[in-house]
């Protein structure tokens, strides 16, 4: 096991930057993952970490080892693809060993860890089926087993969960999770999924535009976000953005709405009076049927329940944004609720720099 580190590494394509200075410390044995949206550079920096792009500026180190210009074949790092890049006339037993034959290994070694491998993944039964005649679960598993042979210093997952239905992806993630604890292999996993991020990983890089934006704890990102990209990337439905002012002085703030009849005091102390975005998540708004229990009124304007919860889309003169409520708050549409904001839980935003404020 060994710790990966990235050193203001920058990658362009002729005139475009597709990652932008960026320096990122992995640990020994960590689960890390690169979160982000498509094109925000994450794939980017598997594939220059794998050897398959070269890097433009920066340093990257496996260990103590610098490794820009070493082959891919010497690095000793195993990538799982987002479509298991499996060989389809190969069987799987021929897929899974094949890093082993290039190798040149006995084949009494091969076969043993073909056969350690299998048995792990629970993939046995299907050694001499060809992957067009497997489920996805089971192509994800024999991709799994061909990283897992080679016994890398790294493994690099590249989106491996996102061909694979609901109900497979959510019991795939406990599955990869739990794998990588045992065997405590140093890993980086690409995601658009927030979900998949914050399930598993250690820490989350969230990407965008090639930059870092935040690297953190998944707790850590989630309940103190650097900027607005970070708390609207975080939470699902994510965190909604009012835009208004703090007045008052520092032991009395208040906060009004540009667009709407939204006044709340009893903001925290201490922020700059003036132009503010405030963020504030789903669950902490509390929704009344009595109109004028809460801090301002509001009109249902979508009803979405989800069984054990429902989330409410609300208006208040134009502006509109989402509470989440209990699954039997009877409510229809158009009709007057009263609402109000947990003040432990507001987030102020610059609106020009966006950067998190207080």
């Amino acid at each position: 096991m060994v710790s990966v580190r990235f050193v203001d590494v920058v990658k362009r394509f002729g005139a475009v930057t597709a990652v932008d200075h960026v320096s990122i410390d992995v640990r020994d044995g960590e689960f890390l993952s690169l979160l982000g949206p498509s094109g925000s550079g994450k794939t980017t920096i598997l594939r220059m970490l794998a050897g398959l792009e070269t890097v433009t500026e920066g340093e990257i180190y496996v260990g103590d080892e610098m490794v820009n210009d070493i082959p891919p074949k010497d690095r000793d790092i195993a990538m799982v693809f987002q479509n298991y890049a499996l060989y389809p006339h190969m069987t799987v037993r021929d897929n899974i060993s094949l890093p082993l034959k290039v190798r040149k290994l006995p084949e009494q070694q091969i076969r043993e860890s073909v056969k350690k491998a299998s048995d792990y993944l629970q993939i046995g039964h299907v050694l001499d089926k060809k992957p067009g005649q497997l489920s996805g679960g089971e192509q994800q598993r024999a991709a799994l087993a061909r990283a897992i042979v080679r016994e890398p210093k790294v493994f690099l997952f590249d989106e491996p969960l996102s061909n694979l239905d609901a109900k497979l992806r959510v019991s795939a993630r406990g599955f990869l999770k739990r794998l990588q604890k045992e065997m405590g292999t140093t890993t980086i996993y690409v995601t658009h999924d927030q979900s998949e991020a914050m399930t598993m990983a250690d820490t989350i890089v969230v990407m965008d535009k090639g930059r870092v934006q935040q690297s953190a704890t998944p707790s850590a990102l989630f309940n103190d976000p650097a900027n607005m990209f970070v708390a609207g990337f975080l939470g699902s439905p994510s965190m909604n953005f009012i835009e208004g002012s703090l007045k008052g002085d520092k032991g009395a703030m208040e906060f009004l709405a540009e667009k709407a009849p939204i006044r709340l005091s009893g903001v925290r102390a201490g922020l700059p009076a003036g132009g503010v975005v405030l963020g504030v998540r789903p669950e902490d708004l509390r929704v009344s049927l009595d109109p004028k229990d809460g801090d301002f009124e509001a009109a249902i304007y979508v009803q979405e329940p989800l069984g054990s919860v429902q989330y409410l889309t609300l208006e208040v003169n134009g502006v509109r944004f989402i509470a989440q409520a209990k699954a039997n708050f009877d409510v229809e549409l158009n009709q007057k609720v009263g609402c109000s904001i947990d003040r432990k839980r507001m987030y102020f935003f610059d609106p020009k720099s966006s950067k998190r404020l207080g």
